[in-house]
């Protein structure tokens, strides 16, 4: 997975990393979160199939690659240590 794509996309859409390690995610209701516009959603959702965050579930849909659950485990801890 490749940490640094994935880190500016957290930059970009803070939100992003709140949800996209809760199960299988809808692209509808992702960019309900984001409040972006469809085309954009298309775009960040190839932005994280390509660094590997994530893998298709169906069409419409993903879930987060066991790496990227750990990657975002490791943060968390990191902000419970205040690093």
């Amino acid at each position: 997975m490749d940490r640094e794509a994935l880190l500016k996309l957290f930059a970009r859409y803070p939100k992003l990393e709140m949800f996209i390690g809760a199960g299988t995610i809808g692209l509808k209701t992702a960019r309900e979160i984001l409040d972006i516009d469809r085309w954009l959603m298309q775009d960040i959702f190839k932005e994280l199939i390509c660094c590997g965050a994530v893998k298709a579930c169906g069409n419409t849909s993903w879930r987060a690659t066991e790496e990227c659950q750990q990657f975002l485990a490791e943060r968390r801890q990191q902000d419970v240590n205040g690093q």
